[in-house]
Parts: C-alpha cells; sequence; structure tokens
C-alpha cells in the first residue's frame, strides 16, 4: 500500500533553506509539501556554528529571527594566528545573531506551516520520480515503513549535503553529483559550559591553527547572553588523511596553551559532527521540474564555511522563480533556469566563486605565513570587509608597502600568492556575472569555469604541515 499526496512543490529537507522555501511559497499561494526525515518536533535539530550574519534577511526580504530564538548579538570576527600573538577584527556592518538552531528550525515550519505549508515529517526519501524528462515527485517511506510516494510539479532539494534527490538523477542532465574531497570540510563541535564568562563580548573567534585544525580553523563563538556557555568547535579539510576533527579538538581543549585559560575545566553540554560542502556553487541548480537550494545547491562563503544565509538568499530567489514558472505553466529547465542566472549572477554567487580561490589561498598556507600576515596586516580587517562587496583591492601605494615589507622579511612568495589570488578572484567574478540566462550557453560556460578553478589549483596547492605528512 502507497499513500499518496499532491502538491504543486515539493520541497525535501526542512533546515533553514527548505523550510523558508515552503514558507515563501506558501505566502504566495502555492500549494506546497514540506517533507523532512525527522518527526515534526525534532526540526531544527542541527549542529552547526549558529551564527547568521543580520544583512542576509534584509537582502533575502526576510524577518529576522525572534528574541525568542537569538541567543545573543554579533557585533564582528576576531581572525588569529596560531600562536594568537595578535589578530585581524572584520566589523560587521550590520551585526548579526547567534541562534538556537531548534527553536529557529521550529519557528522557521511554524511560518511555513502557518502560511498554508504542509508539514510531512518522520518521511525519509528514497528517490526522485523521473517521467518524461521531468523530475515529477519523490518516494519515500514513513516511520512505519510505509510508502509515501508525493506526486508534484516542482521538486525542490533542500535536503542538505546528501542532497538525496540531485544525487540521483540523470547523468545525461549535467549535474555536479560529485564533489572532490578536498572541497569539504570534516567539521565537529561542541557546546561547553565554562567557569568564568566569555571576554570578548559580541564577537567570534577564527583561530588558524595546523595542528589542531589543519586545512581549516577552530571556532570559538559566544553561545549565551551570560557569556558562560561557548560553541566550541573544529573544521579539518578533507581527502588529506588528517585525523578526525573530534580528536582533534579535544587535543586542542587539553593542550593549547594560548586558550587553556578559557576553557580548563569546561563542561561539555552537547556535542555533534557534520560533513560541510565547501566550494562554489554547483553549477546546475535547475532543471525540469527540479531547483536545489542550500547545502543541496552547495551555497555557501567558502571562505568561513558560513552557508545558513546563503541558503537564505538561495530560496528567496528560487521561490520567485518557481511561482513565476507554475503561473506560466511551464516548469522547464528553461523556465526554472532563471533561478540558476539570478543567484549565479548576484552578490552571492559571485561572492561564491571569488571566495572559493581566496579558500585556497588559505588552504595552501600554513602557520607561519598566516602569522605574518595577519602581524603585518598583509590584508587588514578593512580590506577583508571589503572584500566582499568587491573582492580584494589594494591602492598602489598600499601595494608598494606591502610588497617592502614581505621583501625585508623575506616574504615575496606570500605576497606573489596574494597578486595571484586578488587578480583570479576578479576573473572568477567577471566570469560568474556571465553565468547563460539559458541552459544551451551552460557547457562553454562551465569549460572555462574549469579553466579558471584548473589555474588556481595549480598555484594554490593544499599546504599539508610537518606534523601530519605521512600520517
Amino acid at each position: 500500500m502507497t499513500r499518496v499526496v499532491e502538491a504543486d512543490v515539493a520541497v525535501v529537507g526542512a533546515g533553514t533553506a527548505g523550510a523558508t522555501l515552503a514558507y515563501l511559497l506558501a505566502s504566495r499561494g502555492v500549494d506546497v509539501v514540506l517533507i523532512d526525515q525527522r518527526r515534526r518536533e525534532e526540526i531544527g535539530l542541527k549542529v552547526c556554528g549558529d551564527a547568521i550574519a543580520a544583512h542576509h534577511f534584509r537582502e533575502a526580504g526576510l524577518p529576522p529571527p525572534p528574541r525568542g530564538v537569538v541567543l545573543h548579538s554579533v557585533r564582528g570576527i576576531r581572525i588569529y594566528p596560531y600562536d594568537m600573538s595578535g589578530h585581524v577584527t572584520v566589523e560587521s556592518r550590520d551585526g548579526g545573531f547567534i541562534v538556537d538552531r531548534h527553536r529557529y528550525g521550529q519557528h522557521l515550519v511554524n511560518m511555513a506551516e502557518g502560511a498554508g505549508a504542509r508539514i510531512l515529517a518522520g518521511v525519509r526519501v528514497l528517490a526522485p520520480i523521473v517521467r518524461d524528462g521531468f523530475v515529477a515527485g519523490v518516494e519515500g517511506l514513513d516511520g512505519s515503513g510505509e510508502k509515501v510516494r508525493v506526486d508534484a510539479k516542482v521538486v525542490a532539494d533542500a535536503s542538505g549535503y546528501c542532497s538525496v534527490v540531485l544525487r540521483r538523477l540523470p547523468d545525461e542532465w549535467g549535474l555536479e553529483r560529485r564533489i572532490d574531497d578536498l572541497d569539504k570540510i570534516a567539521a565537529y563541535r561542541e557546546i561547553v559550559r565554562i567557569k568564568e564568562p566569555f571576554p570578548d563580548k559580541g564577537y567570534l573567534w577564527i583561530h588558524f591553527t595546523d595542528r589542531y585544525a589543519p586545512g581549516g580553523y577552530v571556532w570559538i563563538f559566544p553561545h549565551s547572553e551570560d557569556g558562560l556557555e561557548l560553541n566550541i568547535g573544529c573544521g579539518v579539510q578533507c581527502g588529506l588523511g588528517y585525523p578526525s576533527p573530534a580528536r582533534l579538538l579535544a587535543a586542542y581543549k587539553e593542550r593549547c596553551r594560548e586558550v587553556s585559560w578559557l576553557l580548563r575545566g569546561c563542561e561539555v553540554v552537547h556535542r555533534g559532527s557534520w560533513p560541510i560542502p565547501n566550494r562554489r556553487p554547483r553549477g546546475v541548480i535547475a532543471w525540469n521540474g527540479f531547483v536545489a537550494v542550500g547545502d543541496a545547491a552547495i551555497q555557501i562563503d567558502p571562505a568561513t564555511a558560513e552557508g545558513i544565509g546563503y541558503g537564505l538568499y538561495g530560496a528567496s530567489l528560487a521561490a520567485k522563480a518557481i511561482a513565476e514558472a507554475l503561473e506560466e505553466g511551464d516548469w522547464s529547465a528553461r523556465s526554472l533556469w532563471r533561478y540558476a542566472h539570478a543567484y549565479m549572477t548576484s552578490r552571492y554567487g559571485v561572492n561564491q566563486a571569488r571566495f572559493d580561490v581566496f579558500r585556497y589561498l588559505l588552504q595552501a598556507s600554513g602557520d607561519d605565513d598566516k602569522r605574518f600576515a595577519i602581524r603585518h596586516r598583509i590584508l587588514g580587517g578593512k580590506e577583508l570587509g571589503r572584500a566582499r562587496e568587491e573582492g580584494i583591492r589594494i591602492s598602489p601605494a598600499a601595494k608598494v608597502a606591502k610588497v617592502a615589507t614581505c621583501l625585508l622579511r623575506r616574504r615575496l612568495r606570500l605576497v606573489k600568492r596574494l597578486m595571484f589570488t586578488a587578480r583570479m578572484m576578479r576573473a572568477v567574478a567577471d566570469h560568474y556575472r556571465a553565468y547563460p540566462r539559458s541552459p544551451e550557453g551552460y557547457r562553454g560556460w562551465k569549460a572555462r569555469e574549469e579553466e579558471l578553478f584548473t589555474a588556481v589549483r595549480a598555484v594554490l596547492k593544499p599546504y599539508v604541515p610537518p606534523a601530519w605528512r605521512g600520517s
């Protein structure tokens, strides 16, 4: 016996992107079903860094999170080298929030349901239904093992990293189903209770340290208004044989002298791990009867691995495109491609591409290079802050000063890499602004994108710290 549900749109995954998409579609009068494998009361239980910059809500046309889900406000980020001998501060112009993910997830699903979306909780989607070259629904099982089929005109994959729909679509559609291991981060985090309040209220700490977070970083984020709870975690580049991030974070808490005063005797309240696809977006995020949003589309900031805001923005564009396509009676790849074009050519898509180049620079640089760059302000907080709007731009006078500093300290290779990175960031940004308006132009565009990133990979190869060579 199969239970059959019909809708205009089936959204698979009730994370922040999926629940937001369902809410926005339902608000437009679209008949939408939101499907999630978790029970209704468990939706929102996800392990992550829990930080969202405030500007994402404005740009996605969404209300900010309500007071009841905000743990505290954020003013900016402090970036530290391995020995914490200095830092760069990136101030957030609009501020941001640390949210309780469970409560925020429940809030978003309640909004979607209140707008008219139907919630199908406790259903695990197993495969898409493909009919006449279109995605026409999904098949799955509920908690009792009963088969469930959802027939829909459009299916949105918002199932996160696992991308359960996208990965099972036909090869000939040209979707990037496989992501290189080097473009993934293995992450682990704990919520810990400390004995004294976190001393830097309103700021998030990012700590670059090859020993404890090779190819990534350790983060320390305040997680309560009183400063006595922290979200502390570790992200590690995949594909290079590094130890698990859980093991590395345990060693960090025990042995890293620079933070031992803060973490000594802390009590673990919650722990968990998750994989992060950490690169530019998938090239195709819309096809016949199909779109992908959030982590399934790889909508994320590759420099920081912050994905909530990018997923919210992607959901806002997808909702508009889907609603227009349904109104026109055409949900083909050509019609839904307007979503892909809007995202790729937006500030979000362009930033993803250029910050993917910057991510390669970070992962090609060891502790000494990062400490040098931070201590000597090779890239300062204002430059990093402006980079989100215009890429890395250095005035001729500043360029001369930075080159002189590097020459005096025998770091010319570092400044050469920085100039190469800035040049390639501009090149990929221009390329993403030229993303094709229809599927017919995609193949040539993708070939050029591959050329650009092949050039990046040839120069900015992953740095493997001595401590982990041969491990």
